[in-house]
């Protein structure tokens, strides 16, 4: 590995992040743990973390080469990526083009409907309280990122899903 490994800064269920000797960069590494149900189910599947690494590694080439920004720097080896440091907004963005899993648990749409146009849904990142659903008055009230941002946001998702 070419960039200096520093200190464990966190650990989630499929990745740990450590700093470097550079202030902007950050290494995370790709573990082998998959979980489920928000990590109530747990196991080691050998080879995930490779395949998760390269896996991540094409789609951050892809969505730069078509010019969307993204904190991807490299490959340090099979579970290592180089990333530039950012500040984590604890919002999960999910972009829906077919019916499925919680969706179809929380509504009667069947699995399988095709949503045109597709639907966008933030949730609040955070395991511990189910990552819930947010709506227009919990984004407001939790103030995670102003009016402006949110366009931005939703503006990068849909372009992100279409690529």
């Amino acid at each position: 590995m070419a960039t200096q490994q520093g200190s464990l800064l966190f650990e989630g269920k499929a990745k740990k992040i450590f700093a470097t000797d550079h202030a902007d960069q950050l290494l995370i590494h790709f573990k082998n743990d998959t979980t489920a149900f928000n990590a109530l189910k747990h196991a080691e599947l050998q080879g995930k973390g490779r395949l998760n690494c390269q896996i991540s590694s094409i789609i951050f080439d892809l969505l730069q080469r078509e010019g969307v920004p993204t904190h991807f720097l490299g490959v340090e080896d099979e579970t290592w990526m180089l990333v530039q440091r950012v500040n984590v907004i604890p919002i999960e963005i999910v972009v829906r083009n077919i019916a499925c899993g919680s969706l179809c648990k929380e509504t009667p749409l069947k699995v399988g409907k095709e949503l045109s146009p597709c639907l966008l849904d933030f949730y609040y990142k955070d395991d511990q309280l189910g990552d819930p659903l947010l709506t227009d008055a919990r984004l407001k009230l939790l103030d995670l990122i102003t009016s402006k941002q949110r366009v931005e946001i939703e503006e990068l998702a849909f372009r992100v899903n279409k690529i």
